[in-house]
């Protein structure tokens, strides 16, 4: 199967061995999430990776604050954004982190 490339060099396919992520984890109260767009993009490499990962840092907004009055974005190695975001009461934080698929297995 033959990748679709899209804008920005990601690709979506179905078959990524070996392909490169940005992946945002948000957190949830005691939990978290990781958001089903992010596993759907893939890139080249990972230096492509790492600059989509340090872009969605800079700009993905999550479902709170209502108003976000900062970011502070914190690097943990190459491969981990942890950014924080002041609301007007309380601060969110969510995750950005660079992985390079393994494996991919359809049902």
């Amino acid at each position: 199967m033959r990748a679709r490339t899209e804008h920005d060099g990601r690709e979506r396919r179905t078959e990524r061995t070996g392909r490169w992520l940005a992946v945002v984890e948000e957190s949830q109260g005691r939990g978290g999430r990781v958001l089903p767009e992010t596993l759907e993009w893939t890139y080249e490499d990972r230096d492509e990776a790492q600059a989509a990962a340090l872009e969605l840092a800079r700009t993905h907004t999550m479902p709170g604050p209502l108003s976000p009055q900062g970011r502070i974005i914190t690097r943990d190695g190459d491969d981990c954004y942890r950014v924080y975001v002041q609301g007007r009461t309380s601060v969110f934080h969510f995750t950005v982190r660079v992985l390079q698929v393994a494996q991919i297995r359809a049902r």
